[in-house]
């Protein structure tokens, strides 16, 4: 055979070998009303498992078909091609889209492993931006269980549950904590899940190994806690916290996600804390989205991540997206980081002033609030809040960390405050208190609010602040306005502000498939092809050149 002709064929072959790409994606059947409803969980159900059916029997190439009956999705692996075929416009089919991976939004520290809050080159726990400056953080403050638990679900890497700092406010579930190994002793589909669960590796074991990112988020929620009591506000010794895994090392997806949300929605929480997310408008999520607004009409409140650039490049979410913290729920904070500068010289360390994070991402449109999220030290370096150091393979306590992924903890623990002041506060409600007390600086006006958090005038005013109710949001129509970048027309398909396709409906409605790996004008596929258009173009441009200059030799 011919050299050129097999390395046509080769090319050929590779083309469709590559073409046939194995990809994850999630499909949420229809079903009536929201999660909520025991009508839709049961309706779900049946559409699930008729789907589910449907699937193994069609679809040869799926490698993984796994059921979550109450939350009425596949999570399906396979050829890309093959699943959006079957799934487009399939009358059980509500939305379906790619699973989006989540990472966690800390920036790297000056002082990892450390024990000593003392230190010199780091800096303290959260302090001064609360006006709180109580800093006898080591003693444990009991916090025994009752019927009206404020519970924080902080939806992470997991924690480290043996923590001495810990124990005394981790959430207990006491049916399970009382009952059988092994054993589902409460009912709830979740075995064992004494202090939560882990969507990661689908097991009670909610411990973390690799990282240390869920337990220092928690510590925050715990200090601020802390704090609030021994200013005499001691209501706050209900509030508990609910480690909930998702993410497994630094990444988790969306379907883990989802699960999380929903299992805290289950157990009671009233404040979720997202330190996590991803940019852009491939990362744009419905069903995300669609379980973010149960929790909102649940009447949670939601504090997320504006998500972290570097101190060269920032980013402005208003025109390059962070979910889900863009996302419009009046439930949800979008809580960017401020970094608090020391005063130089000066013994006890004071504050000078605080203002926006070299690293967090801003914008007048798509973050409400800035909070404290690193400090710098009088000799100029940058540096993290003290909290837990969480990894369960050594032995640290403490150690530093900055980010958006320790300003979010810090909103969430002052929502957790007042509600513990005022229970009648609905989530909507506490959230426009938190920006009412806020603190107004004119270096904040890239925020929506203009202002960083202030604890201590968030918890005087809560007492006396008048309830407005839950604000719900609609979750059953075709087409959500999840945030202002997106646009539906009249044919249900939803596109992204800067004109990239959004379309990957199935049964009308918005669908969210795309922009991804795989898709758009200059994806890896359409790279390939171009290549191997270009290469057929120069061989056979040269077979031609060779038998037109025989001609001319003859």
């Amino acid at each position: 055979m011919d050299i050129k002709l097999k390395v046509i064929l080769f090319v050929l072959m590779s083309f469709g070998f590559v073409d046939a790409q194995t990809k994850r994606f999630i499909i949420k059947t229809k079903s009536v009303g929201g999660f909520s409803s025991g009508l839709s969980i049961t309706g779900k159900k049946i559409n699930l498992q008729a789907l589910s059916l449907e699937v193994d029997r069609e679809i040869d190439s799926v490698k993984k078909n796994i059921i979550a009956e109450d939350l009425g999705m596949l999570l399906l692996e396979g050829d890309e091609e093959e699943i959006k075929l079957m799934l487009k416009n399939h009358p059980l089919v509500s939305n379906f889209e790619q699973d989006i991976k989540w990472t966690i939004q800390e920036t790297d520290d000056c002082d990892e492993g450390s024990n000593d809050p003392s230190s010199d080159d780091c800096s303290p726990w959260v302090e001064d931006v609360l006006g709180l400056t109580d800093i006898n953080n080591s003693a444990i403050i009991d916090s025994p269980s009752s019927s009206s638990d404020i519970v924080v679900a902080v939806i992470d890497t997991g924690s480290k549950i043996t923590h001495p700092y810990l124990q005394s406010a981790l959430y207990l579930n006491n049916l399970e904590a009382s009952g059988s190994p092994g054993v589902d002793d409460d009912g709830n589909g979740y075995v064992d899940d004494v202090h939560g669960y882990n969507f990661a590796e689908n097991n009670s074991n909610v411990r973390e190994y690799d990282t240390d990112h869920g337990s220092h988020v928690s510590g925050i929620v715990k200090t601020v806690r802390d704090k609030a009591i021994r200013a005499g506000y001691d209501s706050a010794r209900k509030i508990k916290i609910l480690p909930i895994k998702f993410i497994s090392g630094s990444e988790g997806s969306t379907f883990g996600a989802v699960s999380a949300i929903q299992y805290a929605i289950s157990r009671g929480a009233e404040i979720l804390n997202v330190s996590w997310g991803s940019r852009g408008f491939s990362a744009y999520s419905k069903i995300l989205y669609d379980a973010l607004a149960v929790a909102n009409n649940s009447d949670i409140f939601i504090s997320a991540a504006s998500g972290n650039s570097d101190c060269v490049f920032t980013n402005n979410n208003d025109n390059d997206p962070f979910f889900p913290s863009q996302f419009k729920l009046p439930s949800l904070m979008s809580v960017g980081s401020a970094t608090a500068l020391y005063r130089y010289g000066v013994y006890p360390r004071s504050i000078d002033s605080i203002a926006p994070s070299c690293f967090s991402n801003y914008g007048t449109e798509s973050v409400d609030i800035y909070s404290v999220g690193s400090y710098q030290s009088p000799e100029g370096n940058l540096s993290g809040i003290w909290s837990l150091a969480g990894n369960e393979s050594n032995s640290d306590l403490l150690t530093t960390k900055k980010g958006t992924s320790m300003a979010a903890p810090v909103v969430s623990g002052i929502a957790a405050v007042v509600k513990s002041i005022n229970p009648l506060l609905s989530a909507a409600d506490v959230k426009k208190l938190i920006i009412q007390t806020g603190v107004q600086s004119s270096s904040y006006n890239n925020v929506a609010s203009s202002k960083i958090s202030f604890g201590l005038s968030a918890f005087e005013a809560a007492s006396s602040f008048s309830p407005q109710g839950v604000q719900i949001v609609n979750t059953n129509v075709d087409c959500l306005k999840a945030f202002d970048g997106f646009v539906c027309d009249s044919s249900g398909t939803s596109s992204a502000s800067d004109g990239s396709n959004l379309s990957g409906t199935s049964g009308g409605g918005c669908g969210t498939i795309g922009p991804v790996d795989g898709e758009g004008p200059l994806s890896g596929n359409s790279v390939l092809l171009f290549t191997m258009i270009y290469f057929l173009f120069r061989l056979f441009r040269n077979r031609f050149k060779l038998n037109i200059n025989r001609s001319l030799s003859v």
